[in-house]
């Protein structure tokens, strides 16, 4: 991914690359999300890793699994939530 960034979006690039940003894996982010009681099933895990600091924001999302077709939706619903 961080490939395909480099070549189409610099400033993306970029901000990937700060080092005041912590990553959070997909694992760690629905166990977070667990402990408070909000269980998601894997046909909504869209989150694939979340980069972080205290004001700021990035992820990865990506549509889970093959069930269903994303042109089934406008906006799916694994996005939504």
């Amino acid at each position: 991914l961080e490939d395909r960034i480099k070549n189409t979006n610099p400033e993306l690039s970029e901000l990937l690359l700060r080092s005041d940003l912590e990553k959070i894996d997909k694992e760690t982010f629905y166990q977070a999300l667990a402990k408070i009681n909000l269980n998601y099933g894997a046909e909504f895990q869209a989150v694939q890793w979340i980069k972080t600091n205290k004001s700021e924001i990035i992820a990865e999302l990506k549509l889970p699994g093959e069930s269903t077709s994303s042109n089934d939706y406008f906006l799916h619903p694994a996005i939504l939530d």
